[in-house]
């Protein structure tokens, strides 16, 4: 029986008890030694901590510039929060970064090893999604594309050999991973229902016109009636307002000259109408056409917007009906914001050449203006895009808007059915139509 320098007695055999700094240096030791390798392995090799800081100070620096630029710029929560997530990922990367020199370079902190693995990890996981993200609309930049994918194939060459580096992993591994793996739930859930759902939610907003009381003016030799057309926004998520229009219409009634319904019936079917009467023949005529609000502007989300406007006609106005239809194109402004020239530089087509959308004798004023993507990523993988808008009017059917989508190298192309909709899915672009509204005007010329 022998007695030790701390005074405990230990029997004949047994191993000398050492004290935990001599523990923790042996430890080191051995840790050392793995990561070592053979002298023939990969991670022995000198050069292998440069070659991982060239995979990860780049994924580093991509997310860190992504990830501040949306967390101050992005157009919805949703980007914003990605771009937190995007700045907390480049700081682990960082960390990561620092744990390969410690890891190579003597260990002095234990988890050094850990910290290197958690870094090409994220790495690989952050590079993949951003090539998703660059691919999944088709590969309008192909040097992001190659540049993600191959930062994709030496992130994941990281994490094999920093894993057979000799990494220490500390022992309570499922208290880490049940850890893990409830604050990822929390954060999917709370990204889901708070994020996820209104960017994706379907805004339907409604168009309304309505009438208000008719007056006549004291000689009677004028009727005024208010017109109000009201767009409401019942989403959780702003609209633009890229241009509107709308038409006046007179309606009269005209004894019927021929009682040849069949023929009455054909003609108006090709004229897109279902209703036929053997008593009088309706004729509308568009009286005043116009703009009812601001192009470029915007509704906040649950808001509306409306106007009233007053239709003055002659007491003795051949019409008696009156009847008002409206038109309005809206654009989604979490999904993309306009430059600011947009509605400020008009070009009439009786000025300059005219497009397909001025056919059958339609005149139209063009507007074009610059689309900012809602995020920094999509703004430098994607090809730079105009939104083009055409205000249209004829003194037959009226006036009507319609829009369009194309790169800014393609501006005169006209774009496939297929493209146009994903285009405009994209950055919620839709046409909202009023239904026709008509009011008597029998009560008011009595």
């Amino acid at each position: 029986m022998t007695r030790s320098r701390s005074g405990q007695r230990r029997g004949v055999g047994q191993p000398p008890i050492r004290s935990p700094e001599s523990i923790g240096r042996h430890r080191r030791q051995r840790m050392v030694a793995r990561s070592a390798g053979s002298p023939g392995s990969i991670e022995s090799h000198p050069a292998v901590p440069a070659l991982l800081l060239l995979d990860l100070l780049p994924t580093a620096f991509y997310l860190a510039f992504f990830g501040v630029a949306d967390v101050g710029g992005a157009l919805a929560y949703l980007g914003r929060f990605t771009g937190l997530l995007m700045v907390i990922a480049s700081a682990v990367i960082i960390l990561g970064a620092l744990g390969i020199l410690d890891h190579w370079n003597g260990r002095h902190f234990e988890i050094s090893g850990l910290l290197a693995l958690a870094g090409a990890a994220v790495a690989l996981v952050a590079n993949a999604l951003l090539l998703v993200v660059t691919v999944r609309d088709g590969v309008e930049s192909v040097g992001y594309a190659v540049l993600w994918s191959l930062l994709i194939g030496s992130s994941g060459v990281a994490c094999y050999v920093i894993y057979h580096s000799g990494v220490h992993i500390p022992a309570p591994k499922k208290i880490a991973v049940a850890g893990s793996l409830t604050a990822a739930a929390a954060i999917a859930n709370l990204g889901y229902t708070q994020l996820d759902q209104p960017y994706h939610e379907e805004p339907r907003p409604t168009l309304d016109t309505r009438f208000g009381e008719p007056a006549v003016s004291a000689d009677r030799g004028r009727i005024s009636i208010p017109v109000t057309i009201q767009f409401e926004n019942p989403s959780n998520v702003g609209l633009y307002i890229l241009g509107d229009a709308f038409t006046i219409w007179g309606r009269r009634q005209a004894d019927r000259i021929t009682d040849n319904v069949t023929s009455e019936w054909r003609s108006g079917a090709h004229d897109e109408q279902d209703q036929i009467s053997r008593l009088a023949v309706v004729k509308s005529d568009p009286i005043e056409v116009g703009r009812w609000g601001t192009f470029g502007s915007w509704v906040d989300p649950k808001g509306s917007t409306a106007v009233t406007k007053i239709v003055e006609l002659p007491f003795g106005t051949p019409y008696d009906q009156l009847g008002i239809s409206a038109d309005l194109a809206t654009a989604r402004t979490d999904r993309m914001s306009l430059d600011w020239r947009f509605g400020n530089e008009p070009h009439f087509s009786w000025l300059d050449s005219r497009s397909s959308a001025c056919a059958d004798g339609a005149d139209c004023v063009r507007y074009r203006g610059r689309i900012w993507e809602n995020n920094s990523i999509a703004q430098h993988t994607r090809h730079p895009r105009h939104l083009t808008l055409w205000w249209r009017f004829n003194s037959t059917v009226g006036a009507d808007v319609t829009t369009d989508i194309s790169r800014a190298d393609e501006v005169d192309r006209v774009v496939g059915p297929e493209e146009s909709e994903r285009l405009k899915r994209r950055y919620g672009l839709v046409i909202v139509s009023s239904s026709w509204n008509f009011r008597s005007l029998l009560d008011v010329k009595r």
